[in-house]
């Protein structure tokens, strides 16, 4: 998904720069301080956050995310 909303949106999306160690590989960067059109959709960013949590999250903790 990262590769995907960099290309698509690269004016709202960034690749973190990665650590010696590895560290922010994968994530996704958000610039937070655009204004007009390419404001911060909050509901978007909630939205990209419950996923990023779902591929990570222990099944367990997903069924109580769903209220299962």
């Amino acid at each position: 998904m990262q590769e995907e909303l960099v290309s698509a949106e690269p004016e709202r999306f960034f690749r973190p720069p990665m650590s010696a160690g590895g560290t922010f590989s994968g994530w996704l960067g958000v610039f937070l301080d655009m204004p007009g059109e390419h404001s911060v959709d909050w509901d978007e960013i909630a939205a990209l956050l419950e996923e990023a949590y779902r591929t990570v999250a222990p099944k367990q903790l997903i069924a109580e995310l769903d209220g299962r």
